[in-house]
């Protein structure tokens, strides 16, 4: 299950800004499990209408309501793209 949330960063000119970011609850660990989370920030490329997930990059916006309609845009643009992806490969040997 992955959870989102805004990013909102107040500079010292009062300005704001927002960076939409996401996480997925992930467990570490075997002998001594632990729960992980690393919150990332999404990127959305206009030219290619094509979202990223990282660390080191961010996109900031100057309103919550923008942030919030990448994360819903990225919702959406996720489901499509999962449809896409390889579900299973079986292979069938040749005699």
């Amino acid at each position: 299950m992955s959870y989102y949330r805004v990013q909102i960063e107040e500079l010292n000119n009062g300005e704001k800004r927002y960076t939409p970011q996401v996480t997925t609850l992930s467990i570490v660990g075997r002998l001594f499990p632990k729960t992980n989370i690393s919150w990332e920030n999404i990127v959305y490329d206009k030219n290619s209408d094509h979202y990223d997930i990282v660390y080191s990059i961010r996109c900031i916006y100057d309103s919550y309501e923008e942030a919030k309609s990448v994360i819903e845009n990225y919702k959406q643009w996720g489901s499509r793209e999962n449809g896409t992806k390889v579900k299973s490969t079986t292979y069938k040997m040749i005699d």
